[in-house]
């Protein structure tokens, strides 16, 4: 890690937004937290010193549960963060309506719209409120540019790439098969 004492990342975003595999990536640059649906900081609150680089990833919803990021963040400033960012993700609408469907997210495209303008409102509403440093990343610039895209995000958080493990992928393509 570089510079920074302690640092908490929230990576949060719409259902099948990128938010697993983004947070794989800030695991391989020496975070702890995990990048499956089941987020050990829900249940453990997280201490900068025993953790001092820490991700928490958030779907919107996460389950059926519509995250409290104003509370998260607050959280982790309480416990001795310094520097928490929380990293909002977006993706290609097409790609995130179709594969909102395909993952049961959603039962169909009209839902997906109007799953993914709630999911934004909520996300940007919290962020307001708490006043939370945050960036925005793209799904499509993680995927489609690799490692150099990898550095200029862990760059702007004040971390480094130590093992290159998340493989780029364009998860994207799959859904445009059918038109």
């Amino acid at each position: 890690m570089s510079g920074k004492p302690t640092s908490a990342h929230i990576v949060i975003g719409p259902e099948s937004s990128g938010t697993r595999f983004l947070t794989g990536i800030l695991i391989d640059a020496g975070c702890t937290g995990d990048t499956g649906h089941a987020q050990r900081w829900d249940t453990m609150v997280p201490k900068a010193k025993k953790y001092p680089h820490i991700v928490w990833r958030k779907s919107v919803p996460h389950g059926k549960a519509w995250p409290r990021l104003t509370h998260m963040v607050r959280t982790l400033e309480s416990n001795g963060y310094k520097d928490v960012r929380v990293i909002v993700l977006v993706r290609e609408p097409f790609a995130l309506q179709h594969s909102q469907v395909k993952r049961r997210h959603v039962p169909n495209i009209a839902a997906a719209c109007r799953n993914i303008r709630k999911a934004y409102l909520h996300i940007f509403n919290h962020l307001a409120k708490s006043g939370a440093a945050f960036s925005v990343v793209s799904y499509e610039a993680l995927a489609l540019h690799g490692v150099p895209a990898r550095r200029s995000i862990l760059d702007e958080l004040g971390l480094r790439l130590l093992k290159p493990n998340v493989t780029p992928r364009n998860e994207n393509a799959k859904h445009y098969k059918h038109k």
